[in-house]
């Protein structure tokens, strides 16, 4: 008991000395790798929807560009595991892999596995206003082991509660290297170019409306594009006019 008393004291102090969003995130990264997690993944979305959770991560910039170009982020089995129950769930990639499968989960652990990531255990969470989940990963056995022993799961368990409670996302800025909206964050200038790609004008006529050069205007889409998951400029415009990211 004096071992949990410790730690909620300690997670608490840590967490309570947090005097920005960024210094929050990287006191909970810490209590988590404490406990053996070699990365650390926190996906929030509102209470309302799960499409375009908000994501902080200290996974490798590399995974995250292959989750969100390959349109993971819109098939993760994961989002619906949070919405629908708080047990926690742990993939084994290793084993996943070995029974060859064709779904996205099965790609998903190509990626991890890529990277080199052994396992990942998910606790669903939620906090004020919204709803989602922490992602524990593991290296390598010896790491896979010391997260899934009893001791190790309920202090996870724990922090998990601590930092939900106090997790505010809303707080989130985009100017962080490890923030990924996973839909809707757009710039003002993406926006601006999907919306006279909507009026159905060209690349040239968009960068004559805007005062800027045509290549700036593709960067923009190629930019937008990534955001949304799409893989065509009107496979963006069609996601951002559906989810409301557009005010048409």
């Amino acid at each position: 008991m004096n071992s949990y008393l410790n730690t909620l004291i300690d997670a608490c102090d840590r967490l309570d000395g947090s005097a920005s969003p960024e210094a929050f995130w990287h006191a909970g990264r810490d209590l988590f790798t404490d406990i053996g997690s070699d990365w650390v993944t926190v996906g929030s979305s509102s209470l309302g929807g799960y499409t375009a959770p908000l994501v902080r991560t200290s996974l490798p910039p590399a995974l995250m560009d292959s989750y969100i170009s390959e349109r993971i982020h819109l098939r993760d089995p994961w989002l619906a595991h949070c919405a629908n129950s708080n047990e926690t769930a742990t993939l084994d990639v290793t084993r996943k892999l070995s029974t060859r499968p064709l779904d996205v989960e099965a790609r998903q652990c190509e990626i991890f596995e890529g990277h080199g990531i052994s396992t990942a255990s998910l606790f669903p969470c939620s906090g004020l206003r919204w709803r989602g989940g922490i992602v524990l990963y593991a290296r390598d056995v010896e790491s896979a082991l010391k997260l899934s022993r009893p001791q190790s799961q309920d202090v996870a368990r724990l922090l998990v509660a601590l930092f939900s409670a106090k997790y505010r996302p809303q707080q989130e800025t985009a100017s962080s290297e490890s923030l990924y909206d996973l839909g809707l964050r757009m710039s003002q200038r993406e926006r601006e170019v999907l919306l006279w790609l909507a009026q159905g004008y060209k690349t040239a006529r968009i960068a004559e409306k805007m005062g800027i050069e045509p290549v700036t205007v593709s960067k923009h889409l190629a930019s937008a594009r990534r955001k949304l998951g799409a893989r065509t400029s009107a496979q963006a415009l069609a996601i951002a006019i559906c989810n409301g990211a557009l005010p048409l």
